[in-house]
């Protein structure tokens, strides 16, 4: 019985210190670990405390809660990131001019055309006016002329009709993705965000297009109109702080705008 006992308590101290060197294994183990996934120094210290306080329990809390990469790992995939972005603007196309009918576009100086944008035909564009990204100006029936200054926003739609150019004067203001058909834009002017003007339409000085509006064909308006519904009737005079702020002033703006990007592309 004595010898039983005395392998009984062998194997006892043997499973201690076994559990002890896989407890303080486990320890080590947590300690490396979190450097390898974290430079916050508080969970650094936390880490293997849990692990040492609580054992098993405390690895299975850890493993649980631990970053999922390590700092090798996430390093790896923002470089993975970046070669991919640098890929794809390298992919993006730039501004696209192509002939119609035998005539190419005419571009003034100091004009930023973005990448994506698309000009086709006879199309006429004058000193410090900018086109941005993804913007289709088509004149393959009848010229389109853009004026000084005039700022053509994302994702607009310009088209004429056979024998009805299309005519924006200067320092005008075109929101995003606004769609502008054989008509006539005098100069200062702002055409809102997503809102139509359609064939034979005549835009006067000073005038406001709101956003999402519809200017019929051949509909007419005195200078100084705020154009608001569909289809846009006027509602009131613009004022002058809305002249002031809301045309002048964003037109300079994307005057200025377009200036650095020409200079960040080297063109300007």
């Amino acid at each position: 019985m004595e010898s039983i006992g005395q392998a009984i308590a062998i194997v006892l101290a043997l499973l201690a210190a076994f559990g002890a060197a896989v407890w303080a294994a486990a320890f080590v183990w947590a300690w490396q670990d979190i450097r390898r996934r974290t430079q916050d120094i508080y969970v650094r210290l936390f880490a293997p405390l849990l692990v040492l306080g609580l054992g098993p329990l405390g690895a299975l809390l850890y493993m649980l809660l631990r970053p999922a990469e390590t700092l090798d790992e996430a390093h790896l995939r923002q470089l993975q990131e970046e070669t991919l972005l640098q890929e794809i603007d390298a992919a993006t196309p730039g501004p696209q001019l192509h002939a119609a009918n035998g005539i190419v576009p005419t571009i003034g100086r100091n004009v930023f055309l973005a990448p994506g944008a698309q000009l086709i035909g006879d199309v006429r564009i004058e000193d410090d006016a900018s086109v941005w990204y993804n913007t289709v100006i088509r004149a393959d029936l009848a010229p389109v002329h853009i004026g000084r200054g005039t700022n053509i926003q994302d994702g607009c739609v310009l088209h004429v009709d056979a024998g009805l150019p299309l005519v924006i004067g200067a320092d005008v203001t075109v929101g995003h993705m606004a769609v502008v058909h054989a008509c006539t834009i005098e100069d200062e002017c702002l055409i809102g965000i997503q809102s139509t003007v359609l064939s034979g339409a005549h835009i006067r000085r000073h005038s406001i297009v709101g956003a999402a509006a519809m200017v019929g064909e051949d509909k007419e308006f005195s200078e100084r109109r705020l154009l608001l519904g569909v289809p846009a009737r006027p509602v009131r005079a613009t004022s002058d702080e809305e002249i002031r702020h809301l045309i002048l002033e964003r037109a300079r703006e994307y005057r200025q705008t377009a200036g650095r990007a020409l200079r960040a592309a080297g063109g300007g």
